[in-house]
């Protein structure tokens, strides 16, 4: 048995789309705006509005392009709602006893 969870779920701009909305390159330039190195692409990508790869190889090894995600409303819900009664261990989260008695069961 194999169960798995998140409770953190970003969007990253790793491409500019000449598709995306105006909502959605506003929140892009928001982010670009103090990151020289991003910034220039995307005023590239506003001259020539074309496809742009915005992050590489290098940027995901380093963990540079953390910098270009932002946090979605289903992060916020779950900061606002579950984490901040539950915590991150969620202690009292329903039916977390039958959880800890079926980690016992399978000797984990």
């Amino acid at each position: 048995m194999v169960v798995t969870g998140v409770m953190t779920i970003k969007r990253l701009y790793s491409i500019l789309y000449p598709e995306f909305s105006k909502i959605q390159l506003q929140e892009c330039r928001g982010m670009i705006k103090a990151l020289p190195e991003w910034k220039a692409k995307f005023d590239t990508f506003e001259k020539k509005s074309k496809k742009i790869l915005l992050i590489n190889k290098n940027h995901i090894f380093s963990g540079k392009y953390k910098r270009l995600s932002t946090i979605t409303p289903y992060e916020k819900f779950y900061n606002r709602v579950i984490i901040a009664n539950y915590g991150y261990e969620l202690k009292g989260y329903p039916d977390s006893m039958a959880n800890v008695r079926n980690r016992s069961r399978f000797g984990l």
